[in-house]
């Protein structure tokens, strides 16, 4: 059985996880969840990238012909001292059990 190690950003003080991006929207508008799947990265450059661009706050790309704009709307909720990288082991499921 093989295991493989991604990474997830969590948020420590309600153990909830950033989920995966809305549909028409990207993942910084979503908030940590509880209840949600986590979003999985597969090394921790991308965990890190995605948590700096998350505390930055909601971010929305305007376009204009060949050219773009990246908005960014605070949310002064999001502490980076509350947010942390983990680590997430996935397991295949052995088929004959199911």
């Amino acid at each position: 059985m093989e295991t493989k190690t991604y990474y997830a950003i969590k948020h420590k003080p309600s153990g909830g996880f950033l989920p995966q991006g809305l549909r028409n929207r990207g993942f910084t508008h979503n908030e940590p969840s509880t209840h949600d799947p986590p979003r999985l990265f597969t090394n921790t450059k991308g965990a890190k990238c995605a948590l700096t661009w998350w505390l930055k706050g909601e971010t929305i790309q305007e376009w204009a012909y060949d050219d773009y704009e990246i908005m960014t709307s605070r949310k002064e909720n999001r502490k980076s001292e509350e947010m942390e990288i983990v680590e997430i082991l996935v397991s295949e499921a052995n088929n004959e059990n199911m």
